[in-house]
């Protein structure tokens, strides 16, 4: 795994020497030799708005290795949203609570940021991993850069999501409206469109040896 760099990450945007020294483009640094892998599934139904606000949602993660899946790491979250209540529940536990304004997630926030033209200044309550709710969250555009990705020079839009009880995320969206790159701590999601083949034949072979 390549030496990781501080490069100021929660206070400017990620330049692509940043980017680089960070090791975020290295996919080496993802599922090395797939000795185990974290799996998550939702079906989600949203608003076609501005942010794609969430309005049901059933969601299931597990970590699946070569002994099998861990039934003790596995969480199901259900939710839904109707008007200014939102309810979670999760492991048998039920949570009511209200909010004002704007709601999203961060997985439906992805969607969102996608069909915006850099403009936009958005406020909002997130709804994070889509059981915990922090008010007072932020998202806009720093502007356009040129990014590595792959062997090609990409111009793209910088977004920064800031706000209420997280480390700030980066996302970078090309200008035909294509996630690249979303980073948070030391977290990324990086566009692979043979990912999805991938995975599916990592989690075949687990389930052979299972």
């Amino acid at each position: 795994m390549p030496e990781l760099h501080e490069a100021n990450q929660w206070q400017t945007m990620f330049t692509p020497e940043a980017l680089k020294a960070y090791g975020a483009l290295d996919r080496s640094t993802i599922h090395p030799g797939h000795a185990c892998v974290h799996h998550s599934e939702a079906q989600m139904q949203c608003v076609e708005d501005e942010l794609a606000s969430p309005v049901s949602w059933h969601f299931e993660t597990r970590f699946v290795g070569n002994m099998g899946s861990f039934p003790q790491a596995e969480i199901v979250k259900d939710g839904r949203v109707e008007g200014d209540t939102i309810e979670t529940e999760r492991a048998g536990r039920v949570s009511v609570q209200q909010v004002n304004g704007l709601v999203t997630s961060n997985w439906s926030l992805m969607e969102a940021l996608q069909r915006l033209d850099g403009s936009e200044v958005l406020d909002f309550t997130l709804l994070d991993e889509l059981d915990k709710i922090k008010p007072g969250q932020s998202v806009r555009c720093s502007g356009k850069m040129d990014m590595p990705f792959g062997d090609a020079l990409v111009e793209v839009y910088a977004y920064r999501h800031v706000g209420q009880g997280f480390l700030p995320w980066f996302y970078y969206v090309d200008l035909n409206g294509r996630l690249l790159l979303a980073i948070n701590g030391l977290r990324a999601y990086i566009l692979d469109p043979n990912a999805e083949a991938e995975h599916e034949q990592v989690m075949s072979r687990f389930a052979q040896r299972s």
